[in-house]
């Protein structure tokens, strides 16, 4: 498999490539998704499977343990699960993924997950502890996801509602609440309160795009910036 990585924190691309099967020496031939971040890699196929390589040291790779992978290998913890989102960030990475988590209901639901460094609270799981295989972040159970962003010391997730949930380090305002102490996660209110947001990005300010065409960014001394901005 040849890929050219994007110099981005976080760059999805949609691709339909010949990806080899590097355990098996076969080529199968699938759309999938692919996130790079600083030092290690993700990609999601069409049919729900996850992927990772580069750098195992804080255990951002899902597979169990802090080793490096010099080629894309199967998260096998989400196996019999289908992901639909992936992202990576510095020190953790997080997903999207349809099935079961442990509820009274037992609802099969497009649910958050996290693994890797949990400092700063990052991972969402109400504690600085380290997760070396994806986790479902249980504190949002009861919400739906469709998209998801992972920043150096944080997590942003877009609920179904159209209701922004963050997660991580408070530094700089980037978390979107002034509320929040980090220890958990928040929800993004003020000037979002009354919009449905339709995409989140996470750099080093925050970017959000409403349906009322406005364009809203936080972080960075935590000031509120807003610009008109219209598709195309």
């Amino acid at each position: 498999m040849v890929v050219t990585m994007l110099d981005c924190l976080d760059m999805t691309l949609e691709l339909a490539i010949g990806f080899q099967n590097v355990s098996q020496g076969t080529w199968r031939d699938f759309k999938y998704y692919l996130l790079h971040g600083s030092w290690h890699s993700a990609l999601t196929t069409s049919t729900g499977k996850v992927y990772t390589f580069g750098d195992g040291t804080f255990g951002v790779l899902g597979h169990g343990n802090h080793e490096s992978v010099p080629y894309p290998k199967e998260v096998e913890a989400l196996t019999g699960f289908r992901t639909v989102r992936v992202a990576c960030g510095v020190w953790h990475s997080a997903a999207i993924v349809e099935g079961t988590c442990q509820t009274v209901t037992n609802v099969v639901s497009k649910k958050l997950y996290t693994w890797g460094d949990g400092d700063n609270n990052r991972l969402g799981h109400g504690d600085k502890e380290a997760r070396l295989i994806p986790t479902c972040v249980q504190a949002l159970v009861d919400h739906n996801f469709h998209q998801l962003a992972c920043g150096q010391n944080m997590t942003v997730a877009l609920a179904t509602s159209g209701h922004v949930y963050t997660m991580g380090s408070t530094d700089n305002g980037q978390l979107g609440n002034p509320k929040s102490d980090g220890k958990q996660h928040c929800l993004v209110k003020d000037r979002l309160a009354s919009e449905l947001v339709e995409e989140i990005s996470c750099e080093l300010p925050m970017l959000w795009f409403s349906r009322q065409e406005v364009k809203y960014t936080h972080g960075g001394w935590g000031q509120w910036k807003t610009r008109s901005w219209r598709s195309q």
